[in-house]
This record gives C-alpha cells, sequence and structure tokens, in this order.
C-alpha cells in the first residue's frame, strides 16, 4: 500500500490506527473505540503527524472547518431527536390550561405550565387520533412518516466533524473492508 511507505503504518483498519476525539464525542466515542488506538483530548487539539482520525465537535469548529490543513474534514449528525414540539403541541394541542388568547398559563409555585387533567388529555388525543385518520392533510403527513419516514418538522441534532489526514482520505472505505479482487485477466 502507498501509505504504508509514508506513514510505516498499515492503514487498511487495524485497531492500532490512532484515532483522536475531544470531550463532546467522548460518549459514545469511548464506549464504540474501547478496542482501538483512541486519543482523548479534553481541550485545544493539536494531533500528531502520526494521527489520521479526528472526531470533534461542529459547534466548535463551524467557523474554521480549515483550522488543520493537512485534513478533510466531513460533518456527520451525531446525535439526533424527534422534534418534541410537534408531539408536545400538535398532537395533544390542548394538554396545557391557557388563558382567554391561548398562552399557557403557567404555575407560580413550580414555574412549569399547567397540564389539564388526565381526561381532557385522553380525550385530546382521541380528537388527534380521530382528525388524523379523518382529514387528508393529516392523513399525508401520517402516510408520509409511516412509509417515507419522513417527521412533520425537522429532527434535532448534534453534529460532528469528522476529520481525515489527506493522504488517507482516498483510501477511507479501505480502511472498513479489504477491495475486491480483480477481475483482470493477465
Amino acid at each position: 500500500y502507498a501509505n504504508y511507505a509514508t506513514t510505516g503504518k498499515d492503514l487498511k483498519g487495524g485497531k492500532d490506527i490512532k484515532i483522536m476525539y475531544d470531550s463532546f464525542t467522548s460518549w459514545p466515542m469511548e464506549w464504540y473505540l474501547r478496542d482501538y488506538n483512541k486519543i482523548f483530548v479534553p481541550g485545544t487539539v493539536q494531533p500528531g503527524s502520526d494521527v489520521p482520525i479526528l472526531l470533534l465537535e461542529y459547534n466548535k469548529y463551524k467557523d474554521n472547518l480549515n483550522f488543520l490543513p493537512n485534513y478533510i474534514p466531513q460533518r456527520y449528525a451525531m446525535r439526533w431527536w424527534f422534534p418534541q414540539e410537534w408531539y408536545m403541541d400538535e398532537f395533544l394541542p390542548n394538554q396545557y390550561v391557557k388563558d382567554d388568547k391561548g398562552n399557557r398559563i403557567t404555575d407560580p409555585a413550580t414555574g412549569k405550565p399547567k397540564m389539564e387533567g388526565p381526561l381532557a388529555q385522553v380525550g385530546d388525543a382521541l380528537n388527534t387520533v380521530k382528525v388524523t385518520v379523518t382529514e387528508p392533510r393529516f392523513e399525508a403527513t401520517l402516510w408520509k412518516y409511516l412509509i417515507f419516514r419522513e417527521t412533520p418538522k425537522p429532527l434535532g441534532s448534534e453534529d460532528m466533524v469528522l476529520y481525515l489526514r489527506r493522504d488517507i482520505a482516498q483510501q477511507y472505505h479501505r480502511l472498513q473492508y479489504d477491495p475486491p479482487p480483480s477481475t483482470d485477466v493477465p
């Protein structure tokens, strides 16, 4: 391999390949990389020339993704979550006590919105189910979610950046898999 000549190591996917990660990606990377040659960096990232892979927080580096000139950045979603406001506010629109203007009433003792009683919430859920299967615009939303997994609102996410050293970026997929055997006849 060409990379063996430049780095002195086979970068074909062995567990000795160095992977550096920051505190944002430390969980779950501490678990996923438990058998690998991992380097945790809690502060400023300054990889040596022998570190081909970095996993870093996107929000920290989004304004300067090229702060490592010898690396190629690629953004990935690290954690996704379903849009809470959809099922909390739209699926059960009347779960909170509201004033005449439609604003939620806050309980002064707890500082949280006052909830309607359980029977009102169950009635609200049943009404939403009825509307979802009888009104075309809600049927379309349900259909898109069930068939295409298209959520009614965008998913929330926290992102990370994978930095690959330029000399191995072309062989990125070979880190996991051996290339298919050649079918050329000599």
